[in-house]
């Protein structure tokens, strides 16, 4: 219901009509003269009319009441919402910082266990690091858009060119029976197989409208209609100059069940739940870069050449 007031106080173009504030200057003004003229004109034309006047005058206070009211509600959906949007950007910093603050301390701590052989593989733990950044944006997800833990999922599938079939590479609902990555990559309506054809992350804050446009395709978890948001993030990692040869492919998913991250209708909230997965998948990109790096050291016989794209 949130969404509704919204709507109904700040969105709608209406509301965005009476408070303009063009209106709202040439408005009182206007009422003003009005009033005045009304109530001090002795003109035939003016005092004739006076119980038509007064009728009218009555429409304008009450016109006036209502506004005031709606003006205070407005007000007060608008301030939730910068407190909303402030408690959100201080989420993405803490999320940001911690992120570095796990990897330095990790680093810091492998300093005196370090042997000068393979340096690299030592001190580089992109799985580690893989899960501290979903968990962390996961309860990033949990907090500001006001979801339960157990209606949140993060998974990363990858497709390796040195193993033969996909895999989970990162589940944050372990216990959860997930469908097969060759499932999901083969069926033409999900959103999966539309993100590794188009190489463009996907995001459909309303789960049943994607799924009425052939778009997602209904997992077990699902209620009927599916009711959530999911959003697919494709990376890339080709192991040639061209990109046209053998790469590494990840799908980022994070997928809510029972409820939206954002109303489809809401143009500012899609934009903060944007914003904070850009900021993940960023994270994320890099140390599956070097997860791929690490599993070419590996397996120097298996490649060629690799270059991050």
């Amino acid at each position: 219901m949130v969404w509704f007031w919204r709507w109904f106080l700040v969105t709608n173009w209406f509301a965005k009509l009476i408070h303009h504030k063009a209106l709202m200057i040439i408005g009182g003004p206007v009422v003003g003269f009005y009033v005045s003229i009304v109530k001090l004109s002795s003109v035939p034309a003016v005092s004739h009319y006076k119980a038509e006047h007064d009728i009218t005058l009555a429409i304008i206070i009450l016109l006036g009441c209502l506004w005031g009211i709606h003006a205070g509600f407005r007000e007060l959906i608008m301030t939730r919402e910068r407190k909303a949007f402030e408690k959100l950007f201080s989420g993405i910093n803490a999320f940001a910082n911690n992120v570095v603050r796990i990897k330095r301390e990790r680093f810091s701590s492998a300093l005196a266990k370090l042997k000068k052989k393979n340096v690299f593989n030592q001190i580089t733990k992109p799985e580690i690091q893989i899960s501290s950044i979903a968990k962390g944006a996961a309860r990033l997800f949990c907090e500001a858009f006001e979801i339960k833990e157990e209606d949140l999922d993060i998974t990363i599938i990858a497709f390796s060119p040195l193993k033969e079939n996909g895999y989970y590479m990162f589940r944050l609902q372990d216990q959860v029976r997930h469908a097969h990555p060759s499932v999901l990559t083969s069926n033409k309506k999900s959103t999966a197989y539309r993100c590794l054809e188009t190489g463009t992350p996907c995001f459909f804050p309303d789960k049943n409208v994607a799924f009425k446009e052939g778009q997602y395709a209904v997992s077990r978890r699902d209620s009927t209609p599916p009711s959530g948001s999911i959003y697919c993030h494709p990376f890339f990692v080709p192991l040639d100059e061209s990109g046209r040869g053998r790469e590494f492919k990840f799908l980022i998913n994070v997928v809510t069940y029972k409820k939206q991250l954002c109303p489809s209708s809401d143009p500012k909230s899609t934009d903060a739940a944007l914003i904070i997965m850009k900021e993940v998948t960023t994270r994320l990109e890099l140390e599956l870069s070097l997860h791929c790096i690490k599993e070419w050291s590996d397996n120097p016989q298996s490649t060629q050449s690799l270059k991050v794209g």
